[in-house]
């Protein structure tokens, strides 16, 4: 049974891989979903947000001005200026990089060893980000302590495409994309988020310029 599910997976990968017809799209996630829709799509990063996450509020405000804050030469700070991830590194012992752009866009770079190799691959795949900005894709979603107002301030941006994975149905949102079962008022982290959102968001139709709302045909997993 274990052998089918897999060859299934497999194909059905390999279909979704096909139907991309333009790559020279660039995914801006506030954490890890869109380093895992790169590789399920099988296509090279052609963004630096590989490996980090965002606090909503910064989340926020880098997509209300993102070539600006894309401008703006990298810094890093000790602490983070929120609270909650203070704690998290505290409770957890992690000591990775906090990056900031604009004095104010955090950039927190969970799975990097260093100040030195964040700013290196940052630098080299802010590079690689679209210069149309009809090719660029924004994800966002309900963690973290983002709160309504922080759903709706994204949902008003005014980028040609945006999704926003939330836990409830919020019908008011045009970007909203409701995943049934996610627990503790949230959904799930980026890697599960990933595995889950081929059933109610087609990633591979998105980057094509559709709404990513999947039709009765499509596999419901990557």
């Amino acid at each position: 049974m274990g052998l089918t599910k897999n060859i299934l997976i497999a194909c059905r990968r390999k279909a979704t891989r096909a139907r991309v017809r333009r790559r020279d799209f660039t995914i801006i996630s506030n954490n890890c979903w869109g380093a895992h829709i790169y590789q399920s799509l099988g296509e090279k990063y052609r963004t630096p947000f590989i490996g980090l996450f965002l606090a909503p509020a910064c989340y926020v405000s880098l997509v209300s001005r993102f070539r600006w804050y894309l401008e703006q030469p990298i810094q890093f700070n000790e602490r983070s200026r929120h609270g909650y991830i203070n704690s998290l590194r505290e409770e957890k012992r992690l000591s990775y990089p906090i990056g900031c752009l604009g004095g104010d866009v955090e950039i927190q770079f969970l799975h990097y060893e260093s100040e030195a190799e964040a700013s290196d691959k940052w630098h080299r795949r802010v590079e690689r980000i679209s210069r149309d900005d009809s090719r660029l894709f924004f994800k966002f979603c309900d963690r973290d302590g983002c709160s309504p107002v922080q759903l709706a301030a994204f949902d008003a941006t005014p980028v040609a495409h945006k999704v926003c994975f939330v836990s409830k149905p919020l019908t008011h949102l045009t970007s909203a994309v409701w995943i049934p079962g996610s627990s503790d008022g949230q959904v799930p982290d980026g890697g599960q988020l990933s595995r889950i959102s081929p059933r109610y968001f087609d990633a591979a139709g998105w980057v094509n310029g559709s709404d990513g709302r999947p039709k009765w045909w499509l596999p419901g997993d990557i």
